[in-house]
């Protein structure tokens, strides 16, 4: 079961940053300690700290690259076909991958975390990122299991 805008939201006003939102969703399914899974994708929000690729979808790829990456070519074939649907239907859903895109400001300007949330951004347009690389890693996942 899915989380939705408003858990993620609350998750993440509550300390925690968008990637370790998605992360929190999939840890134990990979088999990860909490604490260590968290750090993983701890420096993923706003965008890298950069206005960079969007934090969620970042550990969206880290989930993949865990659950499905190893050594050898056919697994690097794998990875990269489920990353490329990641991408496509994030983008789908949210336009663009880049985090100052998506929030219309560049996170690391001095004051620009209080502007997005008096502008109501980061209650709508990151909660539906989060959400969205939620729901996109659940169908690749449960695709997966359908089909093995």
């Amino acid at each position: 079961m899915t989380i939705d805008e408003k858990k993620a939201l609350d998750m993440m006003l509550g300390g925690m940053g968008c990637g370790q939102v998605v992360m929190s969703e999939f840890y134990e399914e990979l088999g990860l300690d909490k604490d260590f899974a968290l750090n993983i994708v701890q420096g993923f929000e706003g965008g890298s700290f950069a206005a960079s690729d969007c934090g969620a979808l970042e550990a969206g790829r880290v989930i993949l690259s865990i659950k499905y990456g190893g050594r050898g070519d056919e697994d690097k074939v794998e990875l990269v076909k489920r990353i490329f649907e990641l991408n496509s239907k994030f983008k789908e859903a949210m336009s663009s991958f880049n985090c100052k895109e998506l929030l219309g400001r560049d996170v690391m300007e001095e004051g620009a975390m209080a502007k997005l949330i008096e502008e109501n951004k980061i209650q709508t347009t990151c909660a539906r990122a989060m959400v969205s690389v939620i729901d996109i890693l659940i169908e690749i996942l449960d695709n997966d299991k359908a089909n093995n």
